[in-house]
This record gives C-alpha cells, sequence and structure tokens, in this order.
C-alpha cells in the first residue's frame, strides 16, 4: 500500500471518529505513533474546524479531538488573521479553544495585537492575551501596552488590566494616558476609564507628523516620538470616555488639569466634568470650576472655553482674583495672552474691589451692570462701566491717616489706573457726586 494510500485512511478515520470537516491544500511528510498521534509536516490550508492553518509541524492527538501546531504557525478565520511560534487546538461540545504561545499575532477587527500568549474560545467568543501586550490601532494613530487583555467577537469590547501607558499622536498632539484598566469598543470606537487615571497632552514637533510613517511605528517609538515639551497638560479625572468618531472627550468626576506653558508658568485648573469637543477647539467646564495661577484665581459655577479665541467665559456668579484685587458678576469673559490676562468683561451685577494701598482696610469699590477692563503685565491699566455705574474711592487727606470717600456715578465710568492704584476717574450722562472726609483707616 503506497503512502497516500495511506494517509487517505488514517485521514478517513480521523474524519469518522471526530466528525470533523478537514481540508488541505497539501502537506509533506507524515508519520502515525503507536499511540495513535499523527505527525504531519509543511501543513499547507489544512482547514480544522472553524480554522485554516499552516505551520511547519502539526500532531493530531490520540484522543482526535486536539492538534498540535509549532513552527510558523499561521491560523486564521472569519474575522482574525493570527501567527505564533506555537498553538494547541482543542474541540469541546462541538466547539473549539485555541491557545497561542511565542510571538503571538493577532489582527482583528482594524487592531492589531501583539504577545508572548493568548487563548479564544469558540463558545464565548472571547480572545485573552497574556504577558508583555502591545496593541496598536489602525484607524486611529494611537499604541497601548498592558499585562493582562481580553476581547469579545460579539461586543466587539476590549478590556485591558495592568495597563502601563496608551499614545495617541495626531498632527498637533500627542496624549499618553496611564490607567490600569482600560475599555475600548471596536464597533462604536469609544474608549472608556472607569479608575482614576492621567492624560498627559504634549505639542508634537512641527513637521514630524507623516501619517505613513506613523502607521509603522511600535508602542515603544510612540512612546518616544519627540516632542517641543515647551507647553503641556497633565489632566487627572475617575472616569472619561474619547469618542474617536466624533473627536469627543468626556472627563466624568473630580477633573483636575495643570498646564505648564513655554516659561513653566504652571495654571491649575478643577472642576465636577469636563467636555472636549472636536479638535479640541471648545471645552466645557461644569460644576464647581475653579482656575488658579500666579496672576488669577477664579471659582465658579460653570465655565467654557475657546483656543482659537483666547478666552474663557465663566457663569454662576463668578468671583475673581488678581493681585490683590477682587471682582464678581453674573458672568464674565476673560481673554488673555501668552502674557497672562489682556481683557476682562463682567456682565450683570458686577462689583470691582481695588485696594487703596498695600497694608491698608480700605477699598475702592466699582459697581455696575457691565464691567470691562484692560490689562497690562497683569494689572488692571483701564476700566469701563456703564448702566448703574458708581465708584466708590478713598484720598488721603491728612497727614494722621485718615482718608477722604468719594462717591461718583452716572451712566458711564471711566477708570484709570497706575501702579495698580486708582488715578482718575471720568464720568458722563447723569453725573452725581458725593464727598466725606475724614474716614478713618478701622
Amino acid at each position: 500500500m503506497n503512502k497516500i494510500v495511506l494517509y487517505i485512511l488514517i485521514l478517513a478515520s480521523f474524519i469518522f471518529l471526530t466528525g470533523q470537516q478537514i481540508k488541505f491544500d497539501s502537506i509533506g511528510q507524515y508519520k502515525q505513533f503507536p499511540d495513535g498521534r499523527i505527525k504531519i509536516n509543511e501543513v499547507k490550508k489544512f482547514q480544522y474546524g472553524i480554522f485554516g492553518i499552516n505551520c511547519d509541524e502539526g500532531i493530531i492527538g490520540s484522543d482526535k479531538k486536539s492538534v498540535e501546531l509549532k513552527g510558523n504557525v499561521v491560523l486564521w478565520d472569519t474575522l482574525r488573521y493570527i501567527t505564533c511560534d506555537k498553538a494547541n487546538i482543542t474541540e469541546y461540545s462541538d466547539m473549539h479553544r485555541a491557545f497561542f504561545n511565542d510571538n503571538v499575532f493577532v489582527s482583528q477587527d482594524s487592531v492589531r495585537i501583539w504577545a508572548n500568549s493568548g487563548r479564544f474560545d469558540e463558545l464565548t467568543h472571547f480572545t485573552a492575551f497574556n504577558d508583555s501586550i502591545e496593541v496598536r490601532y489602525d484607524i486611529y494613530p494611537s499604541a497601548m501596552y498592558c499585562q493582562s487583555m481580553t476581547y469579545n467577537d460579539d461586543s466587539g469590547k476590549l478590556q485591558s488590566s495592568r495597563t502601563e501607558n496608551i499614545v495617541y499622536i495626531d498632527s498637533v498632539y500627542k496624549v499618553t494616558l496611564t490607567s490600569n484598566e482600560v475599555e475600548y469598543n471596536t464597533k462604536t470606537n469609544i474608549l472608556s476609564i472607569n479608575k482614576k487615571h492621567d492624560y498627559f497632552v504634549e505639542r508634537i514637533e512641527k513637521g514630524r507628523f507623516e501619517p505613513n510613517i506613523i502607521k509603522k511605528l511600535n508602542y515603544k517609538q510612540f512612546l518616544q516620538f519627540p516632542t517641543d515639551s515647551l507647553d503641556r497638560v497633565r489632566i487627572s479625572t475617575i472616569k472619561s470616555k474619547a469618542f474617536f468618531n466624533t473627536g469627543v472627550y468626556e472627563f466624568i468626576s473630580r477633573v483636575m488639569v495643570v498646564h505648564t506653558d513655554s516659561l513653566d508658568k504652571i495654571t491649575v485648573l478643577k472642576c465636577d466634568t469636563m467636555h472636549i469637543d472636536q479638535n479640541i477647539e471648545r471645552v466645557n467646564f461644569n460644576g464647581n470650576f475653579s482656575l488658579s495661577n500666579d496672576s488669577v484665581s477664579i471659582v465658579g459655577g460653570k465655565a467654557v472655553l475657546n483656543w482659537k479665541k483666547n478666552q474663557l467665559i465663566v457663569y454662576n456668579q463668578p468671583k475673581l482674583s488678581f493681585n490683590d484685587n477682587e471682582a464678581i458678576g453674573d458672568s464674565c469673559h476673560i481673554f488673555y495672552d501668552k502674557a497672562g490676562l489682556d481683557e476682562i468683561n463682567i456682565y450683570g451685577s458686577g462689583k470691582l474691589l481695588n485696594p487703596v494701598r498695600q497694608g491698608l482696610n480700605l477699598m475702592n469699590t466699582i459697581d455696575g451692570r457691565y464691567i470691562s477692563m484692560d490689562f497690562e503685565d497683569n494689572d488692571p491699566k483701564s476700566l469701563k462701566v456703564i448702566r448703574q455705574a458708581q465708584c466708590t474711592y478713598y484720598s488721603e487727606s491728612d497727614s494722621l491717616g485718615n482718608y477722604a470717600k468719594n462717591i461718583a456715578s452716572g451712566d458711564t465710568l471711566f477708570l484709570e489706573f497706575d501702579k495698580k492704584k486708582l488715578s482718575k476717574i471720568t464720568v458722563i450722562g447723569g453725573v452725581k457726586g458725593r464727598y466725606l472726609p475724614g474716614v478713618k483707616n478701622e
């Protein structure tokens, strides 16, 4: 009996015993062991259950319900493409489990995964990976590194634990996310993190973003991608979501943003939730909003930041403090530049408190329905008050520490400052004034 006939008989008996539909294009040498195992070399397009198989060597188990694969192993089905050094496929309840080991690579749903080991269960439709896992998303230029991960074919959810970093790069920013647990839905393209984590945002060097090159980078190259490191942001939060289809980002619960500019000036921002729209042009802050740096301190109910206009709008009775001055109102619009404050507009029941001079308890008070302030070196330079405008200011009346109290009101007030001190007031329309001498500094 020649070898081909012998192999056909062996294969026919295997099919009969296991009920498997096995097909193949070609095989090399084969051998049957005394314990009933069958060894096949140079396997090409071998069909076992749901998997197509290529490998250097395959051993069919004596129970006729397992296949051990070695050397240049390639497996594929309708959803995924897998390569590894070793694999084992077992049958149970007319379903299959596959175990992959050493140099595992999987391509599925625009996601590429490298790992030391992995396993797939046909019954649960789960794929699990372990040890030194690297993930690349083909649609969005990002990479992840973790130690444990599962993927669900039905839901499209990829869940990782013991995650070290996720890195995202676009034409402007490099974002590095550190979190222990991450969930990514390949069907909806939504990234979700439900435990405390940090985002680090840096501007990339101009001209370095080239899509064709970015696609070829591995995780380490993503992590080391050069940035100008002059302007950087750290965002800390309990929960967050990234909607990659729309470019929207949500940060939920105890949000803190720390911004460091090119001069190492630090600004700290806090709120309950934060919402960033597409291209990071508009940011909404909701609940217990606060912002502080060495130039200004702001608190309010909520705020909106417009990156293009360099404008921050704060709502719900905001309170501002800057260089010993305080301002309050129903809402305020703050414009800034690289040097700091540029202009502040206060709407509603606005009030500005300006110290007469350091060490005194007396404060100049400006009230009105609309207050507009221009700044120079983060100090008030000029001020305009419209509607129900009133200014109460103090001037030294003698050498004994007594001050004269002046009250000026009208339709519109124009005020000028010199070295932080109120120096000139112009009143237009409906002018009224009072002078009260001898006010003590108590």
